[in-house]
């Protein structure tokens, strides 16, 4: 299966950020990895989907196989190819894994309501460039493009390399300004050989998959800086402070946020 497939930014070195709590930002300093959760499991049920206009010109490709011809008399022969299409896309999207950033030139205090958890949140700041230097090439990493999902949608993804629709997502979400690092746990020959474009999945096919992978990573490489939660208290700083340099990092790469600063009237 083809698998490169990326919206890569224009500029290497724009600002991504990874909002998380407490608890992840010490799994990230005690593993120095980052994890990457299956695609099935973010909470999203349209993760790995089309758009209404895929389905539309599955047919009208097959159709055209028989250009010349009564192609009613190979509707069956049709029907049984577009499933098999939709077959594949349910057999990638539990071995599709990603690594979520948000992408942007200064701090959202969007992200930090959606992802830090009760004032205690931390924020990682690097740049695409940094992000991809600490990856193996084999993670695809690009942009999220925002697109409308409705039957009226003049949208469509391109359907030949299995991970292109995980770089996709509703309009619903374009507040996210979402980068991600996807990693695809190919399909080995036994399971290539074995497809059957119109069995079902086996009943136990997603409890067999992993929840997540861990890439290590180079944390001096990758941090440009900590940023901490706008109102985070005094005693918490200092305890998140102390735990960065005893896994190794520099105090100097903490920040505290810039939207806790004092208005001026």
């Amino acid at each position: 299966m083809l698998r490169n497939f990326t919206n890569r930014p224009k500029n290497p070195n724009i600002r991504i950020w990874r909002y998380m709590d407490l608890p992840k930002y010490i799994s990230l300093l005690a593993t120095r990895s980052l994890y990457f959760s299956r695609s099935d499991l973010l909470g999203d049920h349209f993760e790995g989907s089309f758009p209404p206009l895929n389905a539309k010109d599955r047919t009208t490709y097959y159709r055209n196989l028989f250009r010349g011809q009564d192609w009613t008399k190979y509707n069956n022969v049709i029907e049984k190819f577009s499933l098999g299409q939709t077959y594949i896309h349910k057999l990638v999207l539990p071995r599709v894994y990603i690594n979520c950033w948000h992408s942007n030139s200064i701090e959202s205090h969007a992200m930090w309501e959606l992802y830090s958890q009760r004032e205690k949140g931390i924020a990682i700041r690097s740049t695409y460039r940094r992000l991809r230097g600490c990856l193996p090439m084999d993670i695809n990493i690009g942009l999220v493009k925002y697109i409308n999902y409705s039957k009226t949608s003049r949208s469509k993804i391109p359907e030949d390399i299995p991970i292109a629709p995980f770089f996709y997502k509703r309009k619903s979400y374009e507040h996210e300004k979402e980068l991600r690092a996807i990693y695809f746990n190919d399909l080995n020959t036994d399971e290539m050989k074995g497809l059957n474009l119109i069995v079902p999945l086996p009943d136990d096919y997603f409890e067999k998959q992993k929840k997540g992978y861990s890439f290590p990573v180079d944390l001096d490489n990758l941090i440009e800086n900590i940023y901490i939660h706008p109102f985070v208290e005094p005693w918490l700083l200092e305890a998140i402070t102390d735990l960065t340099i005893k896994y190794g990092l520099s105090s100097k790469l903490i920040r505290r946020s810039t939207l806790e600063r004092t208005p001026l009237y």
